[in-house]
């Protein structure tokens, strides 16, 4: 039996994989002002949730994930709900090497795909085709957290300001069309659905070997959110264009 990973049994039945609700991830659909059939690749898709959104929004739409066991989980939910989402199973940008240029790229919550320093969104930009638009979601620094709380979470992924994360699409050449932060709300749902999923599992299954390990991380962010990690950490959505 494969043992079981955290991200397969949190995200197997939530919607979005982060603090953002589908209306929102919806209204910045509507604001890219896609024509029907546009060529859309969503980077780091997870569970496909937001793929088979922009699926249902008319969109001609590619899901990559690199991890096997999210990927397994895509592809399930994908034909699940019978939505035309093509799945590619590799490294985000790698996948989109041999692709032509795309109208949308979506890239929530994938921070480990783009360099950090100015030129951060550099190479998504030079996979859009011109006018096309960037959708970038990720945590953000709403408040200065404590140096060695920024450098614990920056040894996996370097995060910005929400002024930060606009500059850097600026300095990569394209240009910011909206933005958003999420709602408490958001943030309540998404962690409530993530731990809950999990410890549900745990219920069911006390005498796996992987259900200790399971319940020390569901502790540890539950320490951290009411923390440092809730104290410091947001969630903000932004939509670039490219000339």
């Amino acid at each position: 039996m494969r043992p079981a990973a955290f991200n397969r049994i949190a995200y197997a039945e939530m919607g979005i994989c982060n603090p953002l609700a589908d209306g929102a991830f919806l209204e910045a659909l509507g604001r890219a002002d896609l024509p029907p059939g546009a060529r859309a690749c969503d980077l780091g898709c997870g569970n496909a949730h937001t793929s088979i959104l922009m699926a249902g929004a008319g969109l001609q739409a590619t899901a990559v994930e690199r991890d096997p066991d999210m990927a397994e989980l895509a592809a399930e939910r994908i034909a699940a709900r019978g939505a035309a989402v093509e799945l590619k199973v590799g490294e985000g940008l790698q996948a989109l090497d041999a692709q032509e240029a795309w109208s949308l790229i979506v890239a929530i919550g994938t921070t480990a795909l783009t360099d950090p320093g100015p030129a951060r969104f550099a190479g998504l930009a030079a996979r859009l085709a011109p006018g096309g638009r960037l959708l970038f979601g990720d945590l953000m620094w709403k408040a200065e957290p404590d140096p060695a709380f920024r450098d614990l979470l920056h040894q996996t992924a370097v995060y910005e300001s929400h002024a930060g994360w606009i500059e850097a699409g600026r300095a990569s050449g394209l240009q910011p069309l909206w933005d958003r932060v999420s709602t408490e709300a958001e943030w309540d749902a998404y962690a409530g659905a993530m731990t809950g999923a999990v410890e549900a599992w745990i219920a069911a299954n006390p005498d796996r070997p992987e259900a200790s390990a399971l319940r020390n991380r569901v502790a540890l962010l539950r320490a951290m959110q009411q923390g440092e990690a809730g104290r410091t950490l947001g969630f903000g959505l932004y939509l670039f264009g490219k000339a």
